[in-house]
């Protein structure tokens, strides 16, 4: 089964492009958690063996909650790593659930068929990958409001109870009954306050912790700690020394502006 609310979610697909973008952008508007990104290859001779050292990495040294194996359309040649036997061996042996997001919605691959979810579209994989955090915190308010619903009907029916029982006790009796009746009201009122604060304080730790993750993932503040983003003419990401080459123009994005450069 895929967990409802992940940790940590280990996504293996090309690092560049629409399809990476699309997860991260999909799963940092519906529930914002950590994401791992191993890179691979989607097509060509290495492909296939990136793909099993993604699944075995994940798998091995990294713990993560829900694996993600994603990559856009191509013809059918485009897409034989992930009909690949051996690829389809290693996803059916992983100890972590897999979600397939390979190519267009018509299009089925070996590994849809031993995932554990296969989802059309890579943003569809984010979507089953995460829930939608706004609908939690409706469905929390609906929960309440039924709570309270169910609490005042269950005093309403104390209070038919204690007017039947008067009815059929003299004064005095009735007198210590009602006594009696409104201590394990206000008990029950007690009671009730402080599992409803409980509940509150800890889905209110929740949302501060949400909140919290999103601000930590803020591009100028990873920036500002002495990281930067070099980027090609083409304003692709370069997360490798082989993705780019001598003499090639390049882009190197700090905290406080960009630097235009060339590779020596």
């Amino acid at each position: 089964l895929i967990p409802f609310i992940p940790n940590k979610i280990g996504i293996i697909t090309s690092p560049t492009g629409a399809v990476i973008m699309d997860i991260i952008n999909r799963v940092q508007d519906r529930y914002p958690t950590h994401l791992l990104i191993y890179p691979i290859s989607v097509q060509g001779n290495k492909s296939a063996g990136e793909i099993i050292q993604g699944i075995e990495f994940f798998n091995k040294k990294i713990n993560v909650d829900t694996i993600i194996i994603a990559r856009g359309g191509g013809g059918a040649e485009d897409l034989l790593s992930f009909n690949d036997e051996n690829v389809v061996k290693s996803a059916f042996a992983s100890k972590i659930p897999i979600i397939s997001a390979v190519g267009h919605e018509t299009d089925f691959t070996l590994l849809d068929f031993v995932a554990d979810y296969r989802a059309s579209t890579p943003t569809a994989a984010a979507e089953k990958a995460v829930p939608e955090k706004n609908n939690l915190i409706a469905k929390i308010f609906a929960l309440h409001k039924q709570l309270i619903s169910s609490f005042n009907l269950f005093l309403k029916e104390k209070d038919k109870n204690i007017y039947q029982l008067a009815r059929s006790l003299n004064i005095s009796n009735l007198k210590n009954l009602i006594e009696v009746k409104k201590d394990e009201i206000k008990n029950y009122n007690k009671s009730l306050n402080d599992l409803l604060k409980n509940k509150f304080k800890y889905f209110r730790l929740n949302l501060n912790n949400i909140f919290s993750r999103l601000n930590n993932l803020d591009t100028n503040k990873i920036l500002k700690r002495g990281f930067s983003i070099i980027r090609d003419i083409n304003n692709n990401v370069i997360y490798k020394k082989n993705h780019t080459h001598k003499n090639s123009d390049i882009t190197i994005e700090l905290s406080d502006g960009k630097v235009k450069a060339k590779v020596s």
